[in-house]
């Protein structure tokens, strides 16, 4: 079952991971900036 604090580590992993892989490949910044965007639930300027 999914729980508030399930949620929020699950997004923390997301973010993490998204880091790490920025590091190893610079296409992954677009997936990073997307998500930190779809996360902060707001809108792109």
């Amino acid at each position: 079952m999914l729980s508030s604090y399930s949620d929020a580590t699950y997004w923390l992993e997301i973010m993490m991971l998204a880091k790490w892989m920025g590091l190893l490949s610079g296409r992954d910044d677009r997936f990073v900036k997307n998500t930190k965007a779809q996360f902060a639930m707001k809108p792109k300027t």
